[in-house]
């Protein structure tokens, strides 16, 4: 009976890993191995915002931090104040001691939420499949869509350069 049993769960144990491997086999069928993705990256999105917002902090360095709490950490940080060496999520003590000349911005979450809101549904507009990663960073699934937006290459130079026309902030495009 030790050998019947044995043989039973060999058996039944093949059947399920076969069965297994031919519905992974199924589904991965299904996928689409020719998928185009967009990844939009507005880089340093809450800074380009305060720069749109406040054209003259495009000429200094200024953080974007609680100006009231020292030892938190930076939120964001301009090109300016990043050649002067801030970098994001250092304090803001060590980011005054580093550069004393350097601006403090209070953060407005409630500006970028409204822009990102904006960005958001101009993409929905757009593109049927997306997905919003963070504040300025988003997905599009180009897929099957080249018939009606031209090829993706050139599609993804236009998606910059409406970013661009319409709100003001500079944003790069990467294809896979």
């Amino acid at each position: 009976i030790y050998i019947l049993l044995s043989c039973f769960y060999l058996i039944l144990f093949f059947c399920i890993f076969f069965l297994n491997l031919r519905i992974t086999y199924a589904i991965m069928s299904f996928v689409d191995k020719n998928k185009k993705i967009q990844y939009l990256n507005i880089s340093s999105f809450i800074a380009q915002i305060e720069e749109v917002k406040d054209s003259g902090l495009s000429e200094q360095a200024f953080v974007v931090a609680s100006p009231y709490l020292e030892k938190k950490s930076l939120l964001e940080v301009s090109s300016k104040a990043k050649d002067a060496g801030l970098k994001k999520g250092m304090s803001l003590a060590l980011a005054k001691s580093l550069c004393s000349q350097v601006k403090v911005i209070s953060p407005n979450f409630d500006l970028y939420d409204r822009i990102q809101k904006k960005i958001q549904q101009f993409i929905s507009s757009r593109y049927p499949l997306y997905e919003f990663d963070s504040l300025g960073k988003t997905y599009v699934d180009y897929t099957g869509l080249s018939s009606i937006y031209g090829e993706v290459k050139s599609q993804a130079q236009g998606l910059q350069k409406r970013i661009q026309e319409k709100f003001s902030l500079a944003a790069w495009v990467g294809v896979s």
